[in-house]
């Protein structure tokens, strides 16, 4: 379906977008503030700092994903 410019669906599209983005960021920065404390802040058995590492990257990876899967949903 196509939604016009300056319409009430075009500007809820538009801020589900911006929104969207915002949260991908955010997703990152904290994924980004979670490694950093985990290598530098967080004292333990060196394999296990790998084991959380390796379990951030794929939570981070799982909810990039599903934000991407939204955003496809939403038609340019």
């Amino acid at each position: 379906m196509e939604v016009l410019f300056g319409t009430v669906a075009y500007f809820e599209q538009e801020i589900r977008r911006h929104v969207l983005k915002e949260e991908k960021n955010k997703i990152v920065q904290i994924a980004e503030n979670l490694e950093l404390d985990l290598k530098f802040n967080f004292v333990c058995h060196e394999d296990l700092r790998k084991e959380c590492l390796q379990n951030l990257s794929q939570a981070s990876k799982k909810l990039l994903q599903a934000t991407d899967q939204k955003l496809e949903k939403i038609p340019c």
